[in-house]
């Protein structure tokens, strides 16, 4: 595989970074949702395809030694072939796509705003003119940002442990610095609402009989859009209960239930009944 955009600087400053150290404990979760969240930018950017999981991305992330007088380390990006939209401008695509999304997690929605503006100025330089396409890609960055919010709690780790901010992406491209009080913005909880009473089509990918809960797929939605879900159902609990016959032969299930969203977020599904 050949590097195909630009390294992106994962920079931590401030406290034992200042030292060239930092915490093991708090970089490994670090890395990991900043793995996550390079890969799948990446990926988008690179393939013109959203693909959340790491087994179905046509790129790998990997990094370097750490630099000095403060603990960044470089990623790179590698795959075998790139999306030719993105040529030439993919590593800046990258970094105003990253930027977007710690805006919108922050809970800055003019920052955010901004930020998603800018992208769609700079697709539309770069030749993407077909407005119902454009609209869809915008949408499709929107839901990466809802979808990497988790990973987005888990960079964020160090931050008031063992560094002080953390940038992620080249200072030319206008990073978003994670500063103390934008990672209580983004791991705090949000307002909890629940949706009413409606009926849903899913397809049900795990299961917990014991604990009642499960992960579903929304056929209506797609299947990449997986969440988790628990059953209030008694008839989970009896031999050969529809759930776990509907898991195991791949098809979708009727289900009554409510959604449950945080800061408008979807979070879960609360399975009541199911529909034979």
């Amino acid at each position: 595989m050949d590097e195909i955009i630009e390294p992106i600087p994962l920079r931590y400053d401030g406290m034992d970074a200042e030292d060239h150290e930092i915490e093991l404990g708090a970089l490994g979760e670090s890395l990991q949702g900043a793995s996550r969240i390079i890969s799948v930018v990446s990926n988008f950017v690179v393939t013109g395809e959203y693909r959340f999981n790491y087994q179905s991305q046509d790129i790998r992330v990997v990094t370097k030694e750490p630099k000095a007088k403060c603990f960044e380390l470089l990623l790179f990006i590698k795959a075998v072939s790139q999306h030719p939209m993105f040529g030439g401008f993919a590593g800046s695509l990258v970094a105003a796509i990253v930027a977007y999304v710690v805006a919108k997690k922050s809970k800055e929605p003019s920052e955010a705003e901004k930020r998603l503006l800018n992208l769609e100025e700079r697709l539309i330089e770069h030749g993407m003119q077909d407005r119902e396409i454009l609209r869809g890609m915008l949408g499709v960055i929107e839901k990466m940002a809802d979808d990497l919010h988790p990973s987005l709690k888990q960079t964020v780790a160090p931050i008031e442990v063992t560094c002080e901010t953390i940038q992620i992406g080249r200072t030319e491209y206008e990073p978003l610095i994670i500063t103390p009080e934008r990672k209580r913005k983004i791991i705090e909880e949000g307002e909890i609402t629940i949706d009413d009473e409606r009926e849903y089509s899913v397809y049900i990918t795990e299961l917990d009989k014991e604990n009642a809960t499960c992960k579903v797929r929304f056929s209506q939605l797609g299947e990449k859009s997986r969440i988790s879900a628990t059953v209030a159902d008694p008839t989970i609990k009896v031999t050969n209960d529809p759930y776990t016959l509907a898991m195991a032969s791949g098809s979708q299930v009727q289900v009554t239930g409510r959604l449950e969203y945080q800061d408008d977020e979807l979070k879960r599904l609360h399975i009541l009944r199911v529909r034979f």
